[in-house]
This record gives C-alpha cells, sequence and structure tokens, in this order.
C-alpha cells in the first residue's frame, strides 16, 4: 500500500511501483532466463535503494519550523534533522490524545527519534527558549500570546513573529 508505514520503513507510490515492477521482470526472468531481465530487475531494486537513501539524507539534512494546527492547542516544533523541539501545552491524557492524532504520523514519515518537549527557560546548544523568545540556528522567533509583556524599550529583533491565543 503506498504511504503505508511499517516500524520506520516508509514506502512512496514510486517506491511501490518499482518494487512491483522488480518482481515482474523477477518472475518473468525465471519463466524466461535472460540476463536483460536479470539487471532490470537488479536496476529498479538498485533505483529503490537509492530513492530511500536519498530521502534519508534529506532528513538528516534539513531544518524546519512546523506550526501544527490543533483546535485550540499550542504545537510549535523546531526539527533538526532527526530530532525534534516541541514547544506545547499538551498536557495529561487529552494531550495525549491529540498528539497521538495530529504529530505522530508527522514525526514517522519524517523519521523523528528524538521529542525533546521545552518548558520555558529552556537552555541547550541546539535551542534557547528564554520568556516569549526562540532561537534555534541564529534565527530568533519572537511568540506572542495572551501572556506576552513587552520588557524591554525599544523593538526586540526577531527575525519572525508567532501569534498564537493560548
Amino acid at each position: 500500500v503506498p504511504y503505508a508505514y511499517t516500524d520506520g520503513l516508509w514506502i512512496n507510490t514510486f517506491e511501490l511501483v518499482l518494487i512491483y515492477f522488480a518482481i515482474v521482470i523477477f518472475l518473468y526472468y525465471s519463466l524466461i532466463p535472460r540476463v536483460k531481465y536479470l539487471f532490470i530487475g537488479l536496476f529498479s531494486v538498485l533505483l529503490v535503494f537509492a530513492n530511500i537513501s536519498i530521502k534519508q539524507f534529506q532528513i538528516l539534512s534539513q531544518n524546519s519550523l512546523i506550526v501544527f494546527d490543533i483546535p485550540q492547542t499550542t504545537a510549535i516544533a523546531f526539527q533538526s534533522g532527526r530530532n525534534m523541539y516541541l514547544l506545547s501545552n499538551l498536557k495529561g491524557e487529552k494531550g495525549k490524545q491529540l498528539f497521538n492524532f495530529h504529530l505522530k504520523n508527522y514525526l514517522e514519515n519524517h523519521g523523528i527519534k528524538n521529542i525533546s518537549l521545552l518548558t520555558k527557560d529552556t537552555i541547550n546548544p541546539v535551542f534557547i527558549y528564554y520568556h516569549n523568545f526562540v532561537s534555534i540556528d541564529s534565527t530568533i522567533i519572537g511568540i506572542v500570546n495572551k501572556n506576552f509583556q513587552k520588557k524591554q524599550n525599544g523593538r526586540p529583533k526577531v527575525d519572525a513573529i508567532i501569534l498564537t491565543n493560548n
């Protein structure tokens, strides 16, 4: 099934078609043993592995900001390779249900292995969350919510602003 997920293996439509093509070619090779059918089948298998490798490389080299659309909930994620830093107000059993419904599929499809839940004043080598400001990869993001208080004179220097009602 295209876009099916099984324990770390996620196959898209292109890869599925190549796998089916390789199976048909190998069956044809078993009926009519010609070297060219063997090479065609092996080449299609090679294309599948190359495509999977390219996807893995893209996952490891990506850095992104994701704002999840969850009703009356803040869920902002910062992805760096296979690591995700999640800033959210998901709590308790309801939060777990919302997480599984809205975020789990994204995490599995994008190869996320480590999730760090962020709290106020989190500082680590990749990420800083202090008051309503987030810094990741030299990008500063201001989060304006109902509890936001301007604490300095002048304009804070930010690269992006996220407005939330939570």
